[in-house]
């Protein structure tokens, strides 16, 4: 019996063994298997998913009385297309004393570019600059009857000084250089002339004029070639500012 209790004993010891060996195996193995495996979505780092990405702030650009302006830096309109290009987007502050020749430039330079705008009318300045507009739109009227008045009655002295005031009128408040013959067409329209840049921006101003003072006013630029020289540049033109009312002036 004491042989078979010993034989009992050892087999019960190895079996022992073989079981705790078994067991701390198995743990090993989870240990390094914790160790490789990939970080859980609890632990993993954040990923951004592709179409999330924030737009580009648009470039503030403010276009007033004293010219083109980024956050108080004066600009030229390359400059502002230079600067807003990166955005793709231009958000665009417009005081209602804005000169309408740079707004004009502005816009057509951002838009060649695929710059696209938002814009932004300051309340106050429109509200000031209706006013202004109505006024200069009533003092221009008033100076064209004049020079109506003065040719129909056939006022010759009288005439070219009523021409001249309201050539200068024009002159003063479009930054155009006109000249001094104003004349009143057939059809009531007042019609000044110069260069083709110079009636340009008297169009530009007419233009201007209509858009923040909300009344029916526009203006038409005709091109004259030299007659001495016909395969030159137009050097010459007339520009017609048409609506004012001036049939019972």
């Amino acid at each position: 019996m004491s042989n078979g209790n010993s034989v009992l004993a050892l087999a019960v010891g190895a079996g022992a063994g073989l079981g705790l060996w078994y067991l701390l195996d198995r743990d090993d193995k989870k240990d390094a298997a914790k160790k490789d495996a990939p970080p859980t979505s609890a632990t993993a780092a954040p990923t951004s998913s592709p179409g999330t990405s924030a737009a580009p702030t648009p470039c503030p650009l403010r276009l007033d009385a004293a010219g083109l302006t980024a956050e108080g830096v004066p600009l030229t309109v390359s400059g502002a297309v230079a600067r807003c290009q990166a955005a793709g987007r231009a958000l665009l502050t417009i005081a209602g004393t804005a000169p309408g020749t740079v707004y004009a430039d502005l816009v057509a330079a951002l838009g060649a570019a695929g710059i696209t705008i938002q814009e932004h009318r300051n309340a106050r300045s429109r509200s000031r600059s209706r006013r202004q507009d109505g006024g200069a739109l009533a003092t221009l009227r008033t100076l064209a009857a004049r020079v109506r008045a003065s040719t129909s009655t056939r006022q010759g002295s009288g005439r070219k000084d009523a021409a001249a005031k309201l050539a200068r009128f024009v002159a003063r408040h479009s930054g155009a250089e006109v000249n001094d013959d104003a004349v009143i067409d057939f059809e009531n329209n007042v019609v000044v002339n110069g260069s083709p840049d110079d009636m340009r921006k008297v169009a530009a101003w007419v233009a201007r004029l209509a858009r923040d003072s909300g009344r029916a006013v526009s203006a038409t630029v005709e091109l004259f070639d030299d007659p001495d020289d016909p395969g030159r540049d137009p050097d010459w033109a007339v520009c017609r500012i048409h609506g004012l009312g001036l049939e019972g002036a």
